[in-house]
């Protein structure tokens, strides 16, 4: 026979058990009703989780798409007209990658400290490259001068017959003076090579087989450093430009440190096409200012002082035009220097645009492949 009062209390059990779990559905449910959903992680979190309010918007879009792999592959995110909340900490980790590893130099102002400090580093890296040519020019000078002596008093004391042959060869010009000799190294180094000046001895055409492998190093390792370093420099100098013609023409305020990435005239003076665009012109006034001082001193055409200065600049170097006179050569070293420079920038600039248009290849290819794939499952 049962209990009575034991089937109350088997009854109460069960009334609280299910009170219980009563209650606790609708804590769940609370809880569902004052959380969100955090797009890039799929799940629903407290609000608490948002505090800061991030959302996934058309200005930060590509630093999601950068940082996470496989990140809105159907783009129903991006096309989304919902409100698109990112909980902080899944932000906050996506932003740091992002500013440590693809956050773009452009958009920050001129650093005046990383460009003196880039400056620094190219005048000695020039210095390094002056004193290598200095030091570098002796040993062909004293090999080659020695040798062009020798065969001078050779054929002056059989034509007329001198009897102090010591003084001859101050009467006759030499070709290989200390001065031509660092021009030779010059050409030589930066693979130019006119073909006017050219070793006749053993001992000069193995000391540049030597030496020439370790100065045109030297000096693609300057071209390369130049082109690094200053390619960022460049186009935080084009950027800021862009900002002073914004506040010339009242487009912005003094205080607006940012620009609309829609507005035209921005999208447009911050391509990298108008930056390689721009660095040509700067090139070519180089070339065309630097022909008027050659046509004055060696005595050119004007056009062939041009054409003389792309083939040099593009280390080209036919040959049919080179310095003659001492201060033709003199010139020379200094536009060669700073105009391979300006080369290196442009290279750089160019490399940068190429780089850009291969990844963006092989993220449309891998897009194109992943959907050909999905559509050949499904049939």
């Amino acid at each position: 026979m049962t209990d009575i009062n034991s089937i109350e209390l088997d009854n109460v059990a069960i009334g609280s058990k299910d009170k219980d779990e009563h209650q606790q559905k609708k804590l769940v449910e609370n809880d569902k009703e004052d959380s969100l959903l955090c797009v890039v992680s799929e799940e629903k979190f407290p609000k608490s989780y948002f505090q800061n309010g991030h959302q996934i918007t058309s200005d930060n879009y590509e630093m999601f798409s950068l940082i996470l792999n496989d990140f809105d592959e159907d783009e129903k995110i991006k096309n989304s007209e919902e409100k698109r909340y990112v909980c902080d900490q899944v932000y906050k980790s996506v932003e740091s990658r992002y500013n440590k590893y693809h956050k773009p130099k452009l958009e920050n102002f001129v650093n005046g400290k990383d460009l003196i400090r880039n400056c620094l580093m190219i005048f000695a890296m020039l210095f390094i490259v002056i004193v290598f040519l200095v030091l570098a020019s002796l040993p062909i000078w004293a090999i080659e001068s020695f040798n062009e002596i020798q065969e001078l008093r050779k054929n002056f004391n059989a034509t007329a017959g001198d009897t102090n042959p010591s003084n001859s060869t101050d009467v006759i010009a030499r070709k290989w003076t200390y001065g031509n000799s660092i021009y030779y190294c010059i050409t030589t180094f930066t693979s130019i090579g006119y073909g006017d000046m050219t070793p006749s001895t053993r001992g000069g055409r193995g000391y540049i087989a030597v030496f020439g492998l370790a100065g045109l190093a030297l000096t693609g390792a300057m071209l390369v450093i130049i082109g690094s370093t200053f390619v960022e420099n460049v186009k935080t100098l084009m950027l800021w430009s862009t900002k002073m013609f914004y506040k010339i023409f009242n487009l912005i305020t003094s205080g607006d440190k940012q620009f609309k990435k829609t507005d035209k005239i921005y999208v447009f003076l911050t391509h990298p096409l108008t930056h390689i665009l721009l660095f040509a012109l700067i090139i070519v006034a180089y070339i065309l200012v630097c022909a008027v001082i050659f046509m004055e001193i060696e005595g050119w055409q004007y056009q062939d002082a041009c054409w003389y200065g792309f083939v040099t600049l593009t280390t080209i170097g036919y040959g049919d035009f080179f310095p003659k006179t001492p201060g033709g050569k003199v010139f020379y070293i200094f536009f060669t220097i700073i105009g391979l420079g300006f080369v290196a920038v442009q290279v750089g600039l160019v490399s940068e645009f190429l780089f850009g248009l291969i990844k963006k290849f092989k993220v449309k290819t891998k897009e194109l492949v992943k959907s050909c794939f999905g559509k050949c499952r499904r049939k």
